[in-house]
């Protein structure tokens, strides 16, 4: 099954190749316990540490977390839940540390989906699945790629009109509105009346 660029067909399980990359909860725990040496993390990669999760009360652990920067974009419960979110960051590097993580995620035509299971569905922050249960996702339909699809159309169409996007659009759009409101053609909507 390949996931090319325009394909809804779920991209297959992501596994970690890294050993010291954890999948799960309990791997999180292992390998916390085995690097830490007394310190409150453990770097993954660049940027990129695994650290513990306290409950308020108490202080036991209620699971660990894959922080990227300052944002805990993989978080692996101790009741089997993973839970995702990137900060609103949604980018390459916070798509290949969730992946490192065994998190099926991809991006394409700017919708980004998550695989779980036999079914794809489309990312959202604080998404959480155990299994192939999966809680606050949403629904990804083949509609929303095509609409966003004719959006990156429409972009690549004003490009070759020489306007490089939509803000550029809009930026035109109030200019030739000012010019006309400067030339004394005010619209009677925008008109102040005594």
């Amino acid at each position: 099954m390949s996931h090319g660029f325009g394909s809804l067909s779920p991209m297959p399980s992501a596994t970690s190749t890294d050993p010291d990359y954890p999948t799960s909860y309990s791997e999180a725990r292992a390998l916390f316990e085995r690097k830490s040496k007394g310190r409150g993390r453990v770097k993954l990669a660049h940027n990129t540490y695994l650290v513990p999760e306290h409950e308020l009360m108490g202080g036991t652990v209620r699971g660990y977390a894959i922080v990227l920067h300052e944002t805990n974009i993989v978080r692996f419960l101790r009741t089997g839940w993973t839970v995702l979110d990137t900060g609103g960051w949604q980018t390459l590097t916070t798509r290949d540390r969730m992946r490192r993580a065994g998190v099926p995620i991809f991006a394409s035509g700017g919708v980004v989906g998550v695989s779980i299971g036999s079914r794809t569905v489309a990312y959202r922050d604080g998404m959480r699945f155990r299994g192939h249960k999966v809680v606050g996702a949403g629904i990804l339909h083949a509609d929303a790629l095509r609409q966003r699809r004719a959006a990156l159309r429409k972009d690549r169409e004003l490009e070759r009109a020489g306007v490089s996007n939509r803000v550029h659009v809009r930026r035109l759009a109030t200019r030739q509105f000012s010019e006309h409101i400067i030339g004394g053609n005010v619209p009677e909507a925008f008109q102040v009346r005594p």
